[in-house]
């Protein structure tokens, strides 16, 4: 969800721009305890469950940091963002 909102903002629509903010805050609900409450159920026992939050833990965190970094010069090129 959270590429998918990065991925409209790219375009200069208001609009979009206000569905990707959307998009973004069910993505960062989903990854709170709900998620982890249904994966939870999914696997066998706690040690499988620990390896796969540390898994995705991992994975969110790295998406997180290169979106930051790449953010300034995506909102530099685009002239819906410029002011």
């Amino acid at each position: 969800m959270s590429i998918i909102a990065f991925t409209l903002f790219l375009f200069e629509k208001f609009y979009l721009a206000i569905l990707a903010a959307v998009i973004l805050g069910i993505s960062e609900a989903l990854s709170s305890g709900v998620m982890q409450t249904f994966s939870y159920e999914q696997f066998p026992d706690d040690v499988t469950y620990r390896k796969y939050l540390e898994g995705s833990s991992s994975i969110q965190y790295l998406a997180i940091s290169v979106m930051t970094i790449i953010t300034p010069a995506i909102l530099h090129f685009n002239r819906f963002y410029q002011s």
